[in-house]
């Protein structure tokens, strides 16, 4: 990106055999990976090495490590590349809670 700018990038949920190989290529864009749900840690296994890879169980936790390692100019990505009926009801239930953790951490960062 410019400015040195990259993306946190929150990959993971249940993946339903696909192949996530071809995710490698975006590497040299990401700040670091963030993994969720059930194959997460499969997922996240393709970046060992390359980024930094970090787990997290639940949406706020997301939001916090993302927080945590982005920065400045950094944009943060959900597309997590997978069904979210391992946790969620469905992906709108899953984007309405990271937005609600989303807004709930910028109004911890304000004060």
């Amino acid at each position: 990106g410019q400015n040195g700018a990259r993306l946190v990038l929150i990959l993971g949920g249940e993946g339903k055999g696909q192949d996530f190989a071809p995710l490698q290529r975006l590497a040299p864009q990401l700040r670091a990976v963030i993994v969720i749900g059930r194959d997460g840690a499969r997922i996240g296994q393709l970046f060992n090495g390359l980024v930094p890879v970090l787990k997290a169980m639940t949406m706020t936790e997301v939001v916090a490590i993302a927080a945590n390692a982005a920065e400045a100019g950094d944009m943060v990505l959900l597309s997590p590349a997978c069904a979210s009926q391992d946790q969620y009801r469905d992906y709108q239930q899953r984007g309405d809670i990271f937005v609600r953790a989303v807004m709930s951490c910028a109004d911890e960062v304000k004060g």
